[in-house]
């Protein structure tokens, strides 16, 4: 895990890491299916890379779901910040592979990349709207936030 948008540097990591795994821990292979997990969508690679990303714009804006609806077109699946079925909490949003068959690991990342770079072209299209179009309301949403962050006397979640 690192923070930025570091998957390249990430996967060599976890790649060499894997390597040293791999000369003392025997692992389930299959020279057609590759490596065997215990969740049959992870054979092949076994490849799971995830990004988390903040997404506010395309939520005030209701164009989430279209966006999320195109990555997983494109073999990508996204949860809430904290697990399927949850409310985005903060509108964090967090994207990863499903696809780990039949692809090199490589171009399972630079596909993810390729893909994430695009939703975040997208969010930052979008914010550029909100604040041509919307500005006064975006600027009440930062005063009323800053407002709640300056006076909370608890950090506990409303519910």
């Amino acid at each position: 895990m690192q923070s930025g948008f570091n998957l390249q540097e990430c996967w060599r990591i976890a790649n060499r890491l894997d390597d040293l795994m791999h000369k003392r821990v025997p692992f389930a292979f299959h020279p057609e299916w590759g490596y065997l997990t215990a969740c049959p969508t992870n054979a092949g690679t076994g490849l799971r890379a995830s990004v988390m990303l903040h997404l506010p714009s395309l939520v005030m804006t209701k164009q989430i779901n279209r966006v999320l609806q195109a990555i997983t077109k494109l073999g990508m699946t996204a949860a809430r910040a904290y697990g399927e079925g949850t409310e985005a909490e903060g509108n964090f949003f967090q994207i990863s592979n499903q696809i780990t068959m039949g692809s090199p690991e490589e171009d399972i990342i630079d596909n993810m990349e390729r893909i994430i770079r695009q939703v975040i072209g997208h969010e930052e299209n979008s914010r550029k709207s909100l604040m041509k179009q919307n500005r006064e309301m975006l600027q009440d949403k930062i005063w009323r936030s800053n407002g709640i962050l300056r006076s909370a006397t608890s950090s506990a979640p409303r519910r």
